[in-house]
């Protein structure tokens, strides 16, 4: 497959193109990927033999995935090709790359794609600097755990879901007028008379950019160029007079956000226009 003219996750520069050779995506040529000075040191899963990892039980606070690459060198992470979101699908931490992969994460795999093999890949960049070399940990893994995983918010004091566990979708009206329906990753939940929905629904369902910042515990939202700080548990002087009133949480290790406030910031209509639930 030919290339030309990428981002930055290519170093390259105008007019040059480049040849991508697809191998399979085999335990082998997974762990292969792998770059020296990058290698796992604790793979999600236990290993059966055959570079077959599987894991059989998904703990509440999610499994670790540890490299010996650098932390500060550490840019992503995928699974399955789909970029994760660093505070809403894992948190990563020095010594020297350690990445827990929350539940809810796991849980949101297609029942049929959990069974099969799944490819989890860390990314890191030589000395942290986008424009240098790409390096990469990388591990294939299946679920096993004999059991149907559910999503339960326990939370106390004047919260509540909707639906019970339900989960469903809503009818939604995107910043360009278009209408569609969006699944609901995570039972959302009312606090203080204020609905609260996972980031990753909302990064989805606006094509929103989500940056964490570990040391601050912030998330920020990007739309359109637009761009809102959200500080985990906290609500700033700034988005009180904005009219936020119940700050963003982190429940069963998903970031909750909450709905009317980001929807009113960004200029979003017809947000809640339809919920279909599933039990």
């Amino acid at each position: 497959m030919e290339h030309c003219n990428a981002g930055y996750r290519f170093r390259c520069f105008a007019g040059w193109c480049y040849t991508l050779t697809v191998l399979d995506n085999t335990n082998v040529n997974v762990f292969a990927s792998t770059d020296e000075g990058y290698e796992i040191t604790t793979h999600i899963g236990t290993s059966v033999g055959g570079l077959d990892f599987v894991v059989t039980e998904i703990p509440r606070d999610g499994l670790k995935f540890v490299t010996i690459g650098e932390y500060g060198e550490f840019i992503d992470l995928w699974l399955n090709g789909a970029k994760l979101i660093r505070g809403a699908d894992y948190d990563a931490e020095e010594g020297s790359t350690v990445i827990t992969v929350r539940e809810q994460t796991f849980n949101n795999l297609p029942p049929a794609q959990r069974t099969m093999v799944n490819t989890l890949a860390a990314e890191f960049r030589v000395d942290g600097n986008n424009f240098n070399d790409l390096r990469r940990a990388s591990q294939n893994f299946r679920i096993d755990t004999g059991t149907t995983t559910t999503n339960n918010n326990n939370t106390t004091g004047n919260t509540s879901s909707i639906g019970g566990t339900g989960i469903g979708s809503l009818l939604i009206t995107d910043l360009t007028g278009n209408a569609k329906t969006q699944t609901i990753d995570v039972v959302p939940i009312i606090q203080n008379g204020r609905t609260l929905l996972s980031m990753r629904f909302i990064a989805n369902a606006f094509g929103a950019s989500v940056d964490w910042n570990d040391a601050a515990k912030e998330v920020t939202l990007i739309i359109n160029g637009r761009i809102l700080i959200l500080p985990i548990g906290n609500i700033t002087p700034e988005l009180a007079v904005l009219g936020m009133d119940v700050p963003p949480q982190i429940m069963d290790g998903r970031t909750m956000v909450p709905l009317r406030f980001i929807s009113e910031f960004f200029g979003a209509v017809g947000l809640m226009g339809q919920r279909n639930t599933t039990n």
